[in-house]
């Protein structure tokens, strides 16, 4: 016959056994809950920033684009196509292929350059773009920027063709 004692021992070693079984068990939900709560935190933008240098494809409406990821921000993408280079916003985006799990945080100027800010330089350079916008192909040069389109002069036409961003598609160059 066991002793009080060892009973008292086996019982205590029994709870402590359940409560070890119930913390980790409680620890693993709380990690899992934290992982969730941090993968909704992840924009779509930081995962394919995360991919600079690599390859993806871009879907937008009607059209995707093959390539390397060149740079991007919170607002745009850019990627190295087969024959140009392409200049894709965020907000156009309908799918992208290639992505990793992993998205790296926003340094600081990462944050700052948006779409127009991209658009001007294009226009302060007066460089050939062909912009796609709702299944319409414009080409020419990037006139003006203001703050929600762009100005597009066909031809060296005095009126250009105006796109707001958030029809535009993409901009190659």
């Amino acid at each position: 016959c066991k002793s009080a004692r060892m009973r008292w021992e086996e019982l205590f070693d029994d709870l402590e056994s359940q409560a070890e079984a119930t913390m980790l068990e409680l620890e693993q939900e709380d990690a899992a809950e934290i992982e969730v709560a941090e993968q909704a935190q992840i924009l779509l933008a930081d995962r394919i920033r995360a991919r600079i240098g690599s390859h993806l494809v871009v879907g937008v409406e009607g059209e995707s684009y093959a390539g390397d990821v060149i740079d991007a921000s919170r607002a745009w993408v850019l990627l190295a196509g087969p024959v140009s280079d392409v200049l894709v916003p965020m907000s156009a985006i309908a799918w992208v292929d290639g992505l990793e799990r992993s998205a790296p945080s926003p340094q600081g100027a990462e944050l700052k350059i948006g779409l127009g800010h991209v658009l001007r330089r294009l226009a302060q350079e007066e460089v050939d773009v062909r912009v796609l916008c709702a299944g319409r192909t414009v080409s020419g040069v990037i006139d003006r920027v203001g703050y929600d389109h762009l100005e597009v002069r066909v031809n060296g036409a005095q009126i250009g063709i105006v796109v707001p961003f958030w029809a535009l598609t993409s901009v190659a160059l």
